[in-house]
């Protein structure tokens, strides 16, 4: 709204002055006699001067707002009626929403997939470490947190020989695959493992997810465009191929 007046102000300045230019300084220069008139007692000629620099200046200045909005006003409805010339027919919007629909599948297919290969990742990873519940429980987390980063997360624990380190490198390959950024994975490792994390600072976490060190879970780069993780030699007969 305030850029609109300012457009509106400038506008009526530039006519007023256009006005002035064009017919006011003219005038001026032509009736000049008119002030030795007026200290005669000729006011009419002083009238007349008042008359053409102020009254009729304005009035331009009206009249030229006035078109301006008219020949907006009109362009508006040019480009409106271009527009709906341009809508598209019965049969475009029932192959728009087939393609919507595809690409929601594909994603839903995609997320499906994804996920399982998680869960599986989990299951090898860290069945040595974690009880079948504690397993179930991370999962559930996982799921629960790539849907909605306000979800309440379960605690899980591990059997204690697990370090810090293992952990994040954990959360750093699941991440990864998800999508989540470093502060979410973070967050997701402290609400999930929050004994083993007790000690630690989300902010911490986060700028240490790929620390180098002695660990049993390693860090997993994804190849492009996939999500499958990369097992041991001797655990590939483990995982499942959906």
């Amino acid at each position: 709204m305030a850029i609109k007046f300012r457009e509106i102000l400038f506008t009526m300045f530039c006519a007023a002055s256009a006005a002035m230019l064009l017919i006011f300084i003219p005038l001026a220069i032509l009736l000049s006699p008119s002030a030795g008139y007026a200290s005669l007692g000729y006011h009419p000629y002083l009238f007349q001067l008042l008359l053409y620099g102020l009254f009729i200046p304005t009035v331009l200045a009206t009249a030229g707002y006035g078109l301006v909005k008219f020949l907006r006003k009109q362009s508006k409805k040019r480009l409106q009626s271009r527009l709906q010339g341009h809508r598209p027919t019965d049969e475009q919007i029932a192959l728009y929403e087939t393609i919507r629909k595809q690409h929601q599948t594909e994603k839903e297919d995609m997320d499906k997939a994804m996920l399982s290969a998680i869960r599986q990742y989990i299951e090898i990873t860290l069945s040595p470490y974690m009880k079948d519940a504690a397993l179930t429980l991370l999962y559930n987390n996982v799921y629960l947190w790539y849907h909605s980063k306000k979800a309440s997360l379960a605690p899980v624990c591990t059997d204690g020989t697990l370090s810090t380190l293992d952990l994040r490198h954990l959360v750093w390959n699941i991440g990864e695959r998800c999508g989540w950024k470093g502060e979410q994975r973070a967050r997701f490792i402290k609400l999930s493992f929050p004994s083993e994390l007790k000690d630690v600072e989300v902010e911490t976490i986060r700028r240490n997810l790929r620390q180098k060190g002695t660990c049993k879970i390693k860090i997993d780069v994804p190849e492009n465009g996939s999500f499958a993780f990369h097992y041991p030699t001797t655990m590939n007969c483990l995982a499942r191929t959906e």
